[in-house]
């Protein structure tokens, strides 16, 4: 059944962050006398801040509280971004052309910072495509909670069973079936060994014709 809404997930599923955002972090904890691994990292993709940080700052004996490190990961973040050379994930831009000629409508839901997420869509420069932009600030529960897609859906005008959800990572499958939706699972290297299993399909690229035929294109 074709839908009426597609909700895209910003990092690793219409622009490649997510490497950038590892060795972010990763260069952040090291200061710190710590450090880990992809392997360790990947549960944290596309996870609420506040579940991330407290669980590293359990692990790592971080001195600064949960809020605090959130605080700073906002600013590492904005610095890496305003300096670094954003791509596109390959085929996803010909994806929403196509979707946009069949009359269907298209929004973002990211857990990122607002301002990010509107910079990294401009940059990439893809943001006309989305009639409604939602992101962390907007919701008070972050992925793996449902929060961010039903706001989505609420605001483009359209019901859950109406919208599918394109997501890299297992907590953000985990949200979308949360929210009643269909959820296609992007398979992207950059974001670890995730678990997708939850999603309805797995494609590891954007000119899959199962993808296509998923949505009745």
């Amino acid at each position: 059944m074709r839908p009426g809404l597609v909700i895209f997930d910003c990092d690793g599923v219409l622009v490649e962050t997510e490497e950038i955002y590892f060795n972010m972090n990763r260069a952040f904890i090291r200061e710190r006398a710590g450090d880990f691994d992809l392997k360790y990292y990947e549960r944290f993709i596309g996870l609420a801040s506040d579940l991330m940080w407290g669980e590293l700052k359990a692990k790592f004996d971080l001195k600064e509280s949960v809020p605090e490190l959130i605080a700073l990961e906002k600013e590492n973040k904005t610095r890496a971004l305003a300096s670094a050379s954003l791509r596109r994930v390959e085929g996803v831009a010909d994806f929403i052309q196509e979707l946009r000629a069949a009359g269907i409508s298209l929004s973002v839901a990211s857990s990122g910072r607002k301002d990010n997420v509107h910079s990294i869509l401009e940059k990439i420069a893809l943001k006309d495509n989305f009639s409604v932009i939602v992101t962390g600030e907007d919701i008070t529960r972050g992925k793996p909670a449902p929060d961010i897609f039903l706001k989505a859906a609420e605001l483009s005008g359209f019901a859950p069973e109406q919208s599918i959800v394109i997501e890299d990572s297992r907590n953000g499958t985990l949200g979308a079936k949360a929210a009643g939706m269909r959820c296609v699972g992007y398979i992207n290297p950059h974001s670890g060994n995730q678990d997708l299993s939850h999603a309805d399909i797995r494609i590891s690229s954007f000119d899959s014709m199962e993808l296509r035929r998923f949505f009745s294109l």
